[in-house]
Protein backbone atom coordinates (compact mmCIF):
# COMPACT_ATOMS: atom_id res chain seq x y z
CA UNK A 1 0.00 0.00 0.00
CA UNK A 2 2.81 2.39 0.91
CA UNK A 3 4.30 2.07 -2.60
CA UNK A 4 0.98 2.55 -4.43
CA UNK A 5 -0.48 5.72 -5.92
CA UNK A 6 -3.93 5.88 -4.31
CA UNK A 7 -5.58 7.94 -7.05
CA UNK A 8 -8.84 6.01 -7.41
CA UNK A 9 -9.24 5.29 -3.70
CA UNK A 10 -8.64 8.92 -2.71
CA UNK A 11 -11.40 10.10 -5.07
CA UNK A 12 -13.82 7.47 -3.74
CA UNK A 13 -13.00 8.22 -0.10
CA UNK A 14 -13.52 11.96 -0.62
CA UNK A 15 -16.93 11.29 -2.18
CA UNK A 16 -18.27 8.91 0.48
CA UNK A 17 -17.05 11.12 3.33
CA UNK A 18 -19.83 13.52 2.34
CA UNK A 19 -22.45 10.80 2.76
CA UNK A 20 -21.23 8.47 5.52
CA UNK A 21 -20.07 8.91 9.15
CA UNK A 22 -16.30 9.09 9.65
CA UNK A 23 -16.19 5.78 11.53
CA UNK A 24 -18.02 3.97 8.73
CA UNK A 25 -15.53 5.32 6.15
CA UNK A 26 -12.59 4.32 8.38
CA UNK A 27 -13.99 0.79 8.76
CA UNK A 28 -14.46 0.54 5.00
CA UNK A 29 -10.84 1.60 4.50
CA UNK A 30 -9.64 -1.03 6.99
CA UNK A 31 -11.85 -3.81 5.61
CA UNK A 32 -10.73 -3.23 2.02
CA UNK A 33 -7.09 -3.16 3.18
CA UNK A 34 -7.59 -6.60 4.74
CA UNK A 35 -9.16 -7.94 1.54
CA UNK A 36 -6.34 -6.41 -0.56
CA UNK A 37 -3.86 -8.21 1.72
CA UNK A 38 -5.64 -11.49 0.90
CA UNK A 39 -5.65 -11.10 -2.87
CA UNK A 40 -2.33 -10.99 -4.71
CA UNK A 41 0.11 -8.34 -5.88
CA UNK A 42 -0.67 -7.80 -9.60
CA UNK A 43 3.04 -7.28 -10.32
CA UNK A 44 3.81 -10.97 -9.66
CA UNK A 45 4.17 -13.32 -12.62
CA UNK A 46 1.41 -15.78 -11.82
CA UNK A 47 -1.27 -16.36 -9.17
CA UNK A 48 -4.75 -17.79 -8.73
CA UNK A 49 -6.60 -16.49 -5.66
CA UNK A 50 -10.10 -17.65 -4.64
CA UNK A 51 -11.72 -15.81 -1.74
CA UNK A 52 -15.03 -14.61 -0.35
CA UNK A 53 -16.39 -11.62 1.56
CA UNK A 54 -19.46 -12.18 3.72
CA UNK A 55 -21.65 -9.19 4.53
CA UNK A 56 -25.20 -8.71 5.73
CA UNK A 57 -28.27 -8.32 3.53
CA UNK A 58 -28.47 -4.71 2.28
CA UNK A 59 -25.48 -3.74 4.46
CA UNK A 60 -23.33 -1.99 1.85
CA UNK A 61 -21.49 -4.81 0.04
CA UNK A 62 -21.55 -2.74 -3.17
CA UNK A 63 -19.82 0.10 -1.32
CA UNK A 64 -17.22 -2.36 -0.05
CA UNK A 65 -16.34 -3.88 -3.41
CA UNK A 66 -16.38 -0.40 -4.96
CA UNK A 67 -13.62 0.50 -2.53
CA UNK A 68 -11.86 -2.78 -3.26
CA UNK A 69 -11.80 -2.29 -7.02
CA UNK A 70 -10.56 1.30 -6.54
CA UNK A 71 -7.62 0.00 -4.50
CA UNK A 72 -7.07 -2.88 -6.93
CA UNK A 73 -6.91 -0.42 -9.84
CA UNK A 74 -4.43 1.69 -7.88
CA UNK A 75 -2.30 -1.41 -7.26
CA UNK A 76 -2.22 -2.26 -10.98
CA UNK A 77 -5.10 -4.64 -11.71
CA UNK A 78 -5.83 -3.85 -15.37
CA UNK A 79 -9.01 -5.83 -16.08
CA UNK A 80 -11.90 -5.71 -13.54
CA UNK A 81 -15.07 -7.74 -14.00
CA UNK A 82 -18.12 -7.34 -11.75
CA UNK A 83 -20.80 -10.01 -12.13
CA UNK A 84 -23.82 -8.25 -10.66
CA UNK A 85 -26.61 -10.75 -10.09
CA UNK A 86 -29.02 -12.37 -12.52
CA UNK A 87 -31.50 -9.56 -13.22
CA UNK A 88 -31.23 -6.52 -15.49
CA UNK A 89 -32.44 -4.12 -12.80
CA UNK A 90 -29.67 -5.20 -10.41
CA UNK A 91 -26.96 -5.04 -13.10
CA UNK A 92 -28.10 -1.58 -14.17
CA UNK A 93 -28.22 -0.34 -10.57
CA UNK A 94 -24.72 -1.71 -9.89
CA UNK A 95 -23.33 -0.08 -13.05
CA UNK A 96 -24.78 3.29 -12.00
CA UNK A 97 -23.10 3.03 -8.62
CA UNK A 98 -19.73 2.03 -10.07
CA UNK A 99 -20.01 4.90 -12.54
CA UNK A 100 -20.59 7.19 -9.57
CA UNK A 101 -17.80 5.70 -7.42
CA UNK A 102 -15.13 4.74 -9.96
CA UNK A 103 -15.71 5.52 -13.65
CA UNK A 104 -16.81 9.14 -13.15
CA UNK A 105 -19.09 9.36 -16.19
CA UNK A 106 -22.58 8.11 -17.01
CA UNK A 107 -24.03 8.39 -20.53
CA UNK A 108 -21.26 10.84 -21.46
CA UNK A 109 -22.06 13.07 -18.47
CA UNK A 110 -19.33 13.82 -15.90
CA UNK A 111 -20.20 12.81 -12.35
CA UNK A 112 -19.25 14.36 -9.01
CA UNK A 113 -16.26 12.11 -8.34
CA UNK A 114 -14.34 13.66 -11.26
CA UNK A 115 -14.11 16.89 -9.27
CA UNK A 116 -11.91 15.25 -6.63
CA UNK A 117 -8.19 14.70 -6.70
CA UNK A 118 -5.87 15.42 -9.59
CA UNK A 119 -7.84 15.06 -12.79
CA UNK A 120 -5.73 12.76 -14.96
CA UNK A 121 -7.20 11.83 -18.35
CA UNK A 122 -4.62 9.11 -18.80
CA UNK A 123 -6.11 7.31 -15.80
CA UNK A 124 -9.75 7.62 -16.87
CA UNK A 125 -11.27 4.15 -16.35
CA UNK A 126 -12.68 2.55 -19.49
CA UNK A 127 -16.10 0.97 -18.98
CA UNK A 128 -17.22 -1.42 -21.71
CA UNK A 129 -20.74 -1.50 -20.26
CA UNK A 130 -23.19 1.30 -19.48
CA UNK A 131 -26.05 1.87 -17.06
CA UNK A 132 -28.42 1.00 -19.89
CA UNK A 133 -26.65 -1.84 -21.68
CA UNK A 134 -24.87 -5.06 -20.72
CA UNK A 135 -21.67 -6.24 -22.45
CA UNK A 136 -21.91 -6.34 -26.22
CA UNK A 137 -19.00 -7.85 -28.18
CA UNK A 138 -19.62 -5.65 -31.24
CA UNK A 139 -19.55 -2.45 -29.16
CA UNK A 140 -16.42 -3.64 -27.36
CA UNK A 141 -14.68 -4.35 -30.68
CA UNK A 142 -15.31 -0.74 -31.74
CA UNK A 143 -13.14 0.45 -28.83
CA UNK A 144 -10.10 -1.24 -30.43
CA UNK A 145 -8.71 -1.75 -26.94
CA UNK A 146 -5.20 -2.96 -26.44
CA UNK A 147 -4.26 -3.93 -22.90
CA UNK A 148 -0.60 -3.18 -23.54
CA UNK A 149 -1.18 0.36 -24.83
CA UNK A 150 -3.63 1.49 -22.13
CA UNK A 151 -2.69 2.92 -18.74
CA UNK A 152 -6.31 2.90 -17.63
CA UNK A 153 -8.12 0.05 -15.90
CA UNK A 154 -10.87 -1.59 -17.93
CA UNK A 155 -14.20 -2.31 -16.22
CA UNK A 156 -17.15 -4.42 -17.29
CA UNK A 157 -20.30 -4.91 -15.21
CA UNK A 158 -22.27 -7.87 -16.48
CA UNK A 159 -25.36 -9.88 -15.64
CA UNK A 160 -24.85 -13.44 -14.41
CA UNK A 161 -25.93 -14.92 -17.71
CA UNK A 162 -24.43 -17.64 -19.92
CA UNK A 163 -24.72 -15.61 -23.12
CA UNK A 164 -23.09 -12.52 -21.61
CA UNK A 165 -20.23 -14.50 -20.08
CA UNK A 166 -19.71 -16.25 -23.41
CA UNK A 167 -19.50 -12.90 -25.22
CA UNK A 168 -16.84 -11.63 -22.81
CA UNK A 169 -14.81 -14.83 -23.25
CA UNK A 170 -15.04 -14.63 -27.06
CA UNK A 171 -13.96 -10.98 -27.02
CA UNK A 172 -10.93 -11.77 -24.86
CA UNK A 173 -10.01 -14.77 -27.00
CA UNK A 174 -10.10 -12.60 -30.12
CA UNK A 175 -6.70 -11.26 -29.03
CA UNK A 176 -5.39 -14.61 -30.34
CA UNK A 177 -3.68 -15.30 -27.03
CA UNK A 178 -4.53 -18.54 -25.28
CA UNK A 179 -3.70 -16.97 -21.91
CA UNK A 180 -3.27 -13.29 -21.01
CA UNK A 181 0.02 -13.20 -19.15
CA UNK A 182 0.93 -9.54 -18.69
CA UNK A 183 -2.16 -8.16 -16.97
CA UNK A 184 -3.96 -9.14 -13.78
CA UNK A 185 -7.72 -9.60 -13.56
CA UNK A 186 -9.94 -9.00 -10.54
CA UNK A 187 -13.28 -10.79 -10.81
CA UNK A 188 -15.93 -9.75 -8.27
CA UNK A 189 -18.86 -12.17 -8.13
CA UNK A 190 -21.76 -10.41 -6.41
CA UNK A 191 -24.58 -12.61 -5.06
CA UNK A 192 -22.07 -15.44 -5.49
CA UNK A 193 -24.31 -18.09 -3.93
CA UNK A 194 -26.79 -17.50 -6.75
CA UNK A 195 -26.13 -19.49 -9.98
CA UNK A 196 -22.32 -19.52 -9.55
CA UNK A 197 -22.26 -22.72 -7.48
CA UNK A 198 -22.00 -25.99 -9.39
CA UNK A 199 -24.78 -28.35 -8.31
CA UNK A 200 -24.11 -30.98 -11.01
CA UNK A 201 -21.40 -33.58 -11.42
CA UNK A 202 -17.80 -32.38 -11.21
CA UNK A 203 -16.96 -33.33 -14.81
CA UNK A 204 -20.10 -31.67 -16.20
CA UNK A 205 -20.64 -28.46 -14.20
CA UNK A 206 -23.51 -26.01 -14.63
CA UNK A 207 -23.10 -23.55 -17.51
CA UNK A 208 -22.59 -20.39 -15.47
CA UNK A 209 -20.12 -22.09 -13.13
CA UNK A 210 -18.27 -23.43 -16.16
CA UNK A 211 -18.15 -20.01 -17.88
CA UNK A 212 -16.85 -18.21 -14.78
CA UNK A 213 -14.05 -20.77 -14.48
CA UNK A 214 -13.29 -20.48 -18.20
CA UNK A 215 -13.06 -16.68 -17.86
CA UNK A 216 -10.63 -17.03 -14.94
CA UNK A 217 -8.52 -19.51 -16.88
CA UNK A 218 -7.91 -16.93 -19.64
CA UNK A 219 -5.63 -15.02 -17.25
CA UNK A 220 -2.35 -16.18 -15.78
CA UNK A 221 -2.80 -13.67 -12.94
CA UNK A 222 -6.27 -13.57 -11.40
CA UNK A 223 -8.07 -12.95 -8.13
CA UNK A 224 -11.66 -14.12 -7.70
CA UNK A 225 -13.60 -12.52 -4.82
CA UNK A 226 -17.12 -13.75 -4.13
CA UNK A 227 -19.53 -11.47 -2.25
CA UNK A 228 -22.67 -12.68 -0.51
CA UNK A 229 -24.74 -12.32 2.65
CA UNK A 230 -25.70 -16.01 2.58
CA UNK A 231 -22.49 -18.01 2.04
CA UNK A 232 -23.86 -21.48 2.82
CA UNK A 233 -23.75 -22.89 -0.71
CA UNK A 234 -20.27 -21.41 -1.26
CA UNK A 235 -18.64 -23.05 1.74
CA UNK A 236 -20.32 -26.34 0.80
CA UNK A 237 -18.41 -26.48 -2.52
CA UNK A 238 -16.04 -29.47 -2.64
CA UNK A 239 -12.68 -27.86 -1.89
CA UNK A 240 -10.86 -30.54 -3.91
CA UNK A 241 -13.00 -30.18 -7.06
CA UNK A 242 -10.85 -29.59 -10.14
CA UNK A 243 -10.99 -30.86 -13.71
CA UNK A 244 -8.63 -30.68 -16.70
CA UNK A 245 -11.23 -28.89 -18.83
CA UNK A 246 -12.55 -26.43 -16.25
CA UNK A 247 -9.76 -25.96 -13.73
CA UNK A 248 -10.44 -25.39 -10.02
CA UNK A 249 -13.97 -24.92 -8.77
CA UNK A 250 -14.97 -21.69 -7.01
CA UNK A 251 -14.46 -22.80 -3.40
CA UNK A 252 -12.96 -19.79 -1.52
CA UNK A 253 -9.81 -21.72 -0.66
CA UNK A 254 -7.60 -18.74 0.23
CA UNK A 255 -9.75 -16.61 2.53
CA UNK A 256 -13.22 -15.78 3.82
CA UNK A 257 -13.58 -12.36 5.39
CA UNK A 258 -16.66 -11.54 7.44
CA UNK A 259 -17.75 -7.89 7.54
CA UNK A 260 -19.17 -6.55 10.79
CA UNK A 261 -22.55 -4.86 10.57
CA UNK A 262 -22.20 -1.13 11.35
CA UNK A 263 -24.05 0.22 14.38
CA UNK A 264 -26.49 2.12 12.15
CA UNK A 265 -27.52 -1.02 10.27
CA UNK A 266 -31.05 -2.39 10.74
CA UNK A 267 -30.88 -6.15 10.39
CA UNK A 268 -32.60 -9.28 11.66
CA UNK A 269 -31.85 -8.54 15.30
CA UNK A 270 -33.62 -5.19 15.26
CA UNK A 271 -36.69 -6.71 13.63
CA UNK A 272 -36.96 -10.21 15.06
CA UNK A 273 -34.73 -10.66 18.12
CA UNK A 274 -35.27 -7.52 20.18
CA UNK A 275 -38.14 -5.87 21.95
CA UNK A 276 -40.32 -4.15 19.37
CA UNK A 277 -39.81 -0.82 21.17
CA UNK A 278 -36.06 -1.07 20.52
CA UNK A 279 -36.29 -1.24 16.77
CA UNK A 280 -38.61 -0.91 13.79
CA UNK A 281 -42.17 -1.93 14.41
CA UNK A 282 -42.94 -5.57 13.63
CA UNK A 283 -46.59 -6.13 12.77
CA UNK A 284 -47.57 -9.80 12.75
CA UNK A 285 -50.44 -10.60 10.39
CA UNK A 286 -52.69 -13.59 9.74
CA UNK A 287 -55.65 -12.20 7.78
CA UNK A 288 -53.84 -12.70 4.45
CA UNK A 289 -54.76 -16.41 4.41
CA UNK A 290 -58.13 -15.78 2.83
CA UNK A 291 -56.59 -13.62 0.07
CA UNK A 292 -53.07 -14.93 -0.59
CA UNK A 293 -52.08 -18.56 -0.19
CA UNK A 294 -48.52 -19.14 1.02
CA UNK A 295 -48.21 -22.02 -1.44
CA UNK A 296 -49.43 -20.49 -4.68
CA UNK A 297 -49.80 -21.63 -8.24
CA UNK A 298 -49.40 -19.53 -11.36
CA UNK A 299 -53.17 -19.59 -11.94
CA UNK A 300 -53.96 -18.28 -8.43
CA UNK A 301 -56.83 -15.76 -8.48
CA UNK A 302 -56.76 -12.71 -6.20
CA UNK A 303 -60.25 -11.54 -5.26
CA UNK A 304 -59.50 -8.66 -2.88
CA UNK A 305 -56.81 -7.16 -0.63
CA UNK A 306 -56.61 -8.23 3.03
CA UNK A 307 -57.26 -5.48 5.55
CA UNK A 308 -53.64 -5.73 6.79
CA UNK A 309 -52.36 -4.74 3.33
CA UNK A 310 -54.74 -1.78 3.22
CA UNK A 311 -53.45 -0.81 6.66
CA UNK A 312 -49.86 -1.01 5.36
CA UNK A 313 -50.71 1.29 2.42
CA UNK A 314 -52.23 3.78 4.85
CA UNK A 315 -49.11 3.54 7.05
CA UNK A 316 -46.97 4.34 4.00
CA UNK A 317 -48.95 7.55 3.39
CA UNK A 318 -48.56 8.50 7.06
CA UNK A 319 -44.80 7.80 6.90
CA UNK A 320 -44.37 10.11 3.92
CA UNK A 321 -46.37 12.79 5.75
CA UNK A 322 -44.16 12.54 8.84
CA UNK A 323 -41.00 12.73 6.76
CA UNK A 324 -42.37 15.83 5.02
CA UNK A 325 -43.20 17.39 8.39
CA UNK A 326 -39.63 16.61 9.50
CA UNK A 327 -38.28 18.43 6.46
CA UNK A 328 -37.23 15.21 4.67
CA UNK A 329 -39.29 15.93 1.56
CA UNK A 330 -36.25 15.71 -0.74
CA UNK A 331 -35.79 12.00 -0.03
CA UNK A 332 -37.35 8.99 -1.76
CA UNK A 333 -39.90 6.80 0.02
CA UNK A 334 -40.63 3.21 -0.96
CA UNK A 335 -43.12 0.54 0.04
CA UNK A 336 -42.52 -3.13 -0.76
CA UNK A 337 -45.34 -5.60 -1.45
CA UNK A 338 -43.93 -9.11 -1.84
CA UNK A 339 -46.60 -11.81 -1.74
CA UNK A 340 -45.68 -14.15 -4.61
CA UNK A 341 -43.08 -15.06 -7.24
CA UNK A 342 -45.60 -15.25 -10.08
CA UNK A 343 -45.88 -12.33 -12.49
CA UNK A 344 -49.56 -13.01 -13.22
CA UNK A 345 -50.36 -12.70 -9.52
CA UNK A 346 -48.29 -9.48 -9.35
CA UNK A 347 -50.53 -8.06 -12.07
CA UNK A 348 -53.66 -8.88 -10.07
CA UNK A 349 -52.27 -7.49 -6.81
CA UNK A 350 -51.20 -4.34 -8.63
CA UNK A 351 -54.70 -3.84 -10.01
CA UNK A 352 -56.28 -4.11 -6.56
CA UNK A 353 -53.60 -1.86 -5.00
CA UNK A 354 -54.27 0.75 -7.69
CA UNK A 355 -58.02 0.60 -7.05
CA UNK A 356 -57.65 0.96 -3.28
CA UNK A 357 -54.94 3.63 -3.44
CA UNK A 358 -56.89 5.75 -5.93
CA UNK A 359 -59.98 5.56 -3.73
CA UNK A 360 -57.88 6.65 -0.75
CA UNK A 361 -56.21 9.40 -2.78
CA UNK A 362 -59.53 10.82 -3.96
CA UNK A 363 -60.85 10.85 -0.40
CA UNK A 364 -57.74 12.68 0.85
CA UNK A 365 -58.03 15.29 -1.90
CA UNK A 366 -61.78 15.72 -1.33
CA UNK A 367 -61.92 15.78 2.47
CA UNK A 368 -58.31 16.40 3.58
CA UNK A 369 -58.74 20.11 4.31
CA UNK A 370 -62.19 19.92 5.89
CA UNK A 371 -62.99 19.82 9.59
CA UNK A 372 -63.64 16.38 11.09
CA UNK A 373 -63.11 14.61 7.72
CA UNK A 374 -63.21 11.17 9.37
CA UNK A 375 -66.93 11.73 9.98
CA UNK A 376 -67.50 12.34 6.27
CA UNK A 377 -65.36 9.62 4.71
CA UNK A 378 -64.85 5.97 5.69
CA UNK A 379 -61.43 6.05 3.99
CA UNK A 380 -60.27 9.00 6.12
CA UNK A 381 -61.69 7.25 9.18
CA UNK A 382 -59.59 4.16 8.37
CA UNK A 383 -56.51 6.35 7.86
CA UNK A 384 -57.07 7.92 11.29
CA UNK A 385 -57.49 4.49 12.88
CA UNK A 386 -54.13 3.43 11.46
CA UNK A 387 -52.53 6.63 12.77
CA UNK A 388 -54.07 6.25 16.24
CA UNK A 389 -52.98 2.60 16.44
CA UNK A 390 -49.50 2.68 14.91
CA UNK A 391 -48.17 6.17 15.75
CA UNK A 392 -48.83 6.76 19.44
CA UNK A 393 -45.33 8.12 20.18
CA UNK A 394 -45.43 11.07 17.75
CA UNK A 395 -46.32 14.64 18.62
CA UNK A 396 -47.94 15.34 15.26
CA UNK A 397 -51.71 15.49 15.13
CA UNK A 398 -53.79 13.58 12.60
CA UNK A 399 -54.93 16.91 11.17
CA UNK A 400 -51.28 17.82 10.40
CA UNK A 401 -50.68 14.40 8.82
CA UNK A 402 -53.79 14.61 6.66
CA UNK A 403 -53.17 18.20 5.61
CA UNK A 404 -49.59 17.57 4.42
CA UNK A 405 -50.65 14.39 2.59
CA UNK A 406 -52.77 16.48 0.22
CA UNK A 407 -49.56 18.06 -1.12
CA UNK A 408 -47.89 14.82 -2.30
CA UNK A 409 -50.61 12.19 -2.67
CA UNK A 410 -50.91 12.78 -6.45
CA UNK A 411 -47.20 12.08 -6.84
CA UNK A 412 -47.24 8.56 -5.32
CA UNK A 413 -46.67 5.99 -8.06
CA UNK A 414 -47.30 2.23 -8.15
CA UNK A 415 -44.83 0.03 -10.02
CA UNK A 416 -44.56 -3.67 -10.71
CA UNK A 417 -40.98 -4.96 -10.61
CA UNK A 418 -40.37 -8.00 -12.81
CA UNK A 419 -38.81 -8.83 -16.16
CA UNK A 420 -42.00 -7.99 -18.07
CA UNK A 421 -42.66 -4.69 -16.30
CA UNK A 422 -43.20 -1.82 -18.74
CA UNK A 423 -42.11 1.00 -16.42
CA UNK A 424 -38.94 0.75 -14.27
CA UNK A 425 -38.42 2.42 -10.91
CA UNK A 426 -36.09 5.37 -11.41
CA UNK A 427 -34.60 6.99 -8.31
CA UNK A 428 -32.71 9.65 -10.26
CA UNK A 429 -35.00 12.20 -8.59
CA UNK A 430 -36.80 11.72 -5.24
CA UNK A 431 -39.98 9.67 -5.66
CA UNK A 432 -42.69 8.05 -3.54
CA UNK A 433 -43.32 4.55 -4.89
CA UNK A 434 -45.21 1.38 -4.01
CA UNK A 435 -43.21 -1.52 -5.50
CA UNK A 436 -44.94 -4.85 -6.16
CA UNK A 437 -42.62 -7.70 -7.06
CA UNK A 438 -41.03 -11.03 -6.30
CA UNK A 439 -37.92 -12.55 -7.84
CA UNK A 440 -36.62 -9.24 -9.22
CA UNK A 441 -36.77 -7.77 -5.70
CA UNK A 442 -35.38 -10.86 -3.96
CA UNK A 443 -31.66 -10.27 -4.40
CA UNK A 444 -29.40 -7.26 -4.28
CA UNK A 445 -31.79 -4.64 -5.61
CA UNK A 446 -32.19 -1.65 -3.29
CA UNK A 447 -35.48 0.16 -2.77
CA UNK A 448 -34.44 3.63 -1.65
CA UNK A 449 -36.19 5.02 1.41
CA UNK A 450 -37.95 1.71 2.07
CA UNK A 451 -40.07 2.22 5.19
CA UNK A 452 -43.08 -0.12 4.85
CA UNK A 453 -42.77 -3.77 3.81
CA UNK A 454 -45.61 -6.25 3.36
CA UNK A 455 -44.10 -9.72 3.11
CA UNK A 456 -45.70 -13.17 3.12
CA UNK A 457 -43.32 -15.12 0.85
CA UNK A 458 -41.94 -18.15 2.65
CA UNK A 459 -39.07 -20.47 1.82
CA UNK A 460 -37.60 -23.56 3.42
CA UNK A 461 -34.04 -22.47 2.57
CA UNK A 462 -31.92 -20.18 4.75
CA UNK A 463 -30.31 -18.37 1.82
CA UNK A 464 -33.47 -17.87 -0.25
CA UNK A 465 -35.50 -16.46 2.65
CA UNK A 466 -32.76 -14.21 4.03
CA UNK A 467 -32.04 -12.65 0.63
CA UNK A 468 -35.67 -11.57 0.29
CA UNK A 469 -35.38 -9.26 3.31
CA UNK A 470 -35.13 -6.00 1.37
CA UNK A 471 -36.14 -4.09 4.52
CA UNK A 472 -32.70 -4.70 6.06
CA UNK A 473 -30.26 -1.86 5.58
CA UNK A 474 -29.61 1.75 6.59
CA UNK A 475 -32.54 3.96 7.57
CA UNK A 476 -30.87 7.21 8.58
CA UNK A 477 -33.31 9.61 10.32
CA UNK A 478 -36.40 7.48 9.63
CA UNK A 479 -35.65 4.14 11.28
CA UNK A 480 -38.43 4.81 13.79
CA UNK A 481 -40.99 4.90 10.97
CA UNK A 482 -40.13 1.52 9.43
CA UNK A 483 -42.86 -1.10 9.58
CA UNK A 484 -42.78 -4.74 8.58
CA UNK A 485 -46.05 -6.63 8.08
CA UNK A 486 -45.23 -10.35 8.24
CA UNK A 487 -46.75 -13.69 9.39
CA UNK A 488 -45.48 -14.89 12.76
CA UNK A 489 -44.16 -18.22 11.45
CA UNK A 490 -42.00 -16.46 8.84
CA UNK A 491 -40.70 -14.01 11.44
CA UNK A 492 -39.69 -16.99 13.62
CA UNK A 493 -37.83 -18.53 10.67
CA UNK A 494 -35.86 -15.31 10.14
CA UNK A 495 -34.85 -15.33 13.82
CA UNK A 496 -33.58 -18.92 13.59
CA UNK A 497 -31.62 -18.26 10.41
CA UNK A 498 -29.99 -15.18 11.94
CA UNK A 499 -28.87 -17.36 14.84
CA UNK A 500 -27.23 -19.78 12.39
CA UNK A 501 -25.52 -16.92 10.53
CA UNK A 502 -24.17 -15.51 13.79
CA UNK A 503 -22.62 -18.85 14.71
CA UNK A 504 -21.11 -19.21 11.22
CA UNK A 505 -19.58 -15.72 11.51
CA UNK A 506 -18.09 -16.69 14.88
CA UNK A 507 -16.53 -19.71 13.17
CA UNK A 508 -15.12 -17.53 10.38
CA UNK A 509 -13.61 -15.14 12.94
CA UNK A 510 -12.11 -18.10 14.83
CA UNK A 511 -10.56 -19.34 11.57
CA UNK A 512 -9.03 -15.92 10.97
CA UNK A 513 -7.66 -15.68 14.52
CA UNK A 514 -5.98 -19.06 14.05
CA UNK A 515 -4.51 -17.77 10.76
CA UNK A 516 -5.96 -20.68 8.83
CA UNK A 517 -7.56 -20.78 5.40
CA UNK A 518 -10.92 -22.36 4.48
CA UNK A 519 -8.93 -25.15 2.83
CA UNK A 520 -7.61 -26.40 6.18
CA UNK A 521 -10.34 -25.31 8.60
CA UNK A 522 -13.61 -27.21 9.04
CA UNK A 523 -16.65 -25.02 8.34
CA UNK A 524 -20.15 -25.84 9.53
CA UNK A 525 -23.66 -24.36 9.59
CA UNK A 526 -26.20 -24.91 12.34
CA UNK A 527 -29.32 -26.89 11.36
CA UNK A 528 -32.71 -26.89 13.14
CA UNK A 529 -34.11 -30.45 12.95
CA UNK A 530 -37.34 -29.45 14.72
CA UNK A 531 -38.34 -27.25 11.76
CA UNK A 532 -38.71 -27.73 8.00
CA UNK A 533 -35.91 -25.22 7.34
CA UNK A 534 -33.03 -26.35 5.11
CA UNK A 535 -29.65 -24.59 4.95
CA UNK A 536 -29.66 -24.53 1.15
CA UNK A 537 -30.93 -26.62 -1.74
CA UNK A 538 -29.94 -30.30 -1.51
CA UNK A 539 -28.10 -30.25 -4.83
CA UNK A 540 -25.88 -27.45 -3.47
CA UNK A 541 -25.03 -29.39 -0.31
CA UNK A 542 -24.23 -32.72 -1.96
CA UNK A 543 -20.64 -32.59 -0.67
CA UNK A 544 -21.56 -32.05 2.99
CA UNK A 545 -22.15 -34.41 5.87
CA UNK A 546 -24.28 -34.14 8.99
CA UNK A 547 -22.54 -34.03 12.35
CA UNK A 548 -24.43 -34.35 15.62
CA UNK A 549 -22.90 -32.42 18.51
CA UNK A 550 -23.44 -33.63 22.04
CA UNK A 551 -23.51 -30.68 24.42
CA UNK A 552 -22.43 -31.07 28.02
CA UNK A 553 -24.74 -29.00 30.24
CA UNK A 554 -22.98 -29.94 33.49
CA UNK A 555 -22.85 -26.87 35.71
CA UNK A 556 -25.01 -24.84 33.30
CA UNK A 557 -28.52 -23.74 34.27
CA UNK A 558 -30.98 -24.07 31.38
CA UNK A 559 -34.69 -23.42 31.61
CA UNK A 560 -37.34 -23.29 28.94
CA UNK A 561 -40.91 -22.06 29.48
CA UNK A 562 -43.74 -22.58 27.00
CA UNK A 563 -46.94 -20.55 27.39
CA UNK A 564 -50.08 -20.89 25.30
CA UNK A 565 -51.11 -17.68 23.59
CA UNK A 566 -54.79 -18.68 23.50
CA UNK A 567 -56.59 -17.10 26.46
CA UNK A 568 -59.04 -19.97 26.99
CA UNK A 569 -56.21 -22.52 27.25
CA UNK A 570 -54.47 -20.28 29.77
CA UNK A 571 -57.66 -20.10 31.87
CA UNK A 572 -58.12 -23.90 31.79
CA UNK A 573 -54.54 -24.54 32.88
CA UNK A 574 -54.78 -21.93 35.61
CA UNK A 575 -58.05 -23.47 36.92
CA UNK A 576 -56.50 -26.96 36.79
CA UNK A 577 -53.43 -25.84 38.75
CA UNK A 578 -55.56 -23.95 41.31
CA UNK A 579 -57.83 -26.98 41.88
CA UNK A 580 -54.82 -29.23 42.14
Amino acid sequence: KQNTDTYYWDRYKTLIKKKLPVQVVNNLDLDTDVIMDNIENPKLNTFDIRGMVVGHVQSGKTGNYSGLLCKAADAGYKFIVVIAGGMNNLRNQTQKRLNEYFVGTDNNQDLEIKKYGKSDDSKQPISLTTSKSDFNKSDADKNSLNFDNSNSPILIVIKKNVKTLTNVIKWLKSSKKKVITNHAMLLIDDESDYASVNYKEEEDPTQINSKIRELLNLFQKKSYVAYTATPFANIFIDYKAETINHGKDLFPKDFIYSLDAPSNYSGAKKYFLQNEKDGPQLIKIDDYKNNFALVQKKAFIVTELPESLKDAIRAFIINISIRYLKGQNNESNSMLIHVTRFTDVHNQVSNFVNIYFNTLKNSILSFGKLKNPELQSSDIKALKETFDKRYTSYSYTFEEILNISTTFIKEVIIREVHQKAKLPIDYKNPINVIAIGGVSLSRGYTLEGLNVSYFIRNSLFYDTLMQMARWFGYRYEYEDLCKLYIPEEIADNFARIDEAIDELNETLNEMREQEKTPEDFGLWVKFFPDTQLQVTAKNKSKDTEDVIFKINLDGIFKEKAILDIEKEKQRKKLRHRTNK
